[in-house]
């Protein structure tokens, strides 16, 4: 089992971008998040 080291708040701002339409490359100069965390 894994466990989420992100915020939940945070987990959704970065869901919410994301289906905004920014892509994963751009949210990683952005954030400190892997691209594995951002695309799941």
């Amino acid at each position: 089992m894994t466990t989420s080291r992100y915020a939940p708040e945070y987990r959704r701002w970065m869901v919410e971008l994301v289906r905004t339409g920014r892509r994963a490359e751009e949210l990683l100069q952005e954030s400190e998040c892997s691209p594995h965390a951002i695309r799941n």
